[in-house]
């Protein structure tokens, strides 16, 4: 079955995900590496990040490494939590999970990208004009969580396919 250490999870022909399937007489394999709802494409990327070697490349590299990957505001939020290695490792870990969202994302730059938190506490990507311009209309759902030796993000990115 794929080489999968899993049996394929399949949706029930009376599902409403059912009317995606263009072959409803075969099942939709839910593991699919391209994903398609309503016209758009799905990427999912995942990152984890030693909140060590942040700190470690912080103390190497004095402040160029927070100005050559974190935009202002991200740095200014961070500098005011209780540990701000994690919470730096947390943003670190879901730009390199947006850009695996993304696939084919060669070129873009880490401060193209950032994680803020809104009013209510939920993290939020905000994407430069170049990554608007060049990959168009794009909805993004992030989630972060970090520990004392781990951050971890995932990246949701539903984007409009290009022909």
């Amino acid at each position: 079955m794929g080489g999968f250490p899993f049996p394929p999870l399949f949706f029930q022909p009376t599902s409403p995900i059912s009317r995606l399937n263009p072959t409803p007489h075969l099942p939709m394999i839910a593991y699919t590496e391209q994903t398609m709802i309503e016209g758009r494409q799905i990427g999912i990327g995942v990152d984890i990040v030693s909140v060590k070697r942040i700190e470690e490349l912080i103390n190497r590299w004095d402040g160029k490494f927070l100005e050559r990957v974190f935009g202002e505001q991200e740095i200014r939020d961070c500098q005011q939590k209780p540990h701000p290695a994690r919470s730096l490792a947390a943003r670190f870990a879901a730009k390199e999970a947006f850009i695996k969202a993304l696939g084919d994302a060669g070129g873009l730059r880490f401060r193209e990208i950032e994680l803020r938190t809104t009013e209510n506490g939920s993290p939020r990507l905000f994407l430069s004009e170049r990554i608007l311009r060049e990959y168009g209309h794009l909805v993004t759902k992030v989630s972060i969580a970090h520990e004392k030796e781990f951050a971890v993000a995932v990246v949701l990115v539903l984007s409009e396919v290009r022909r």
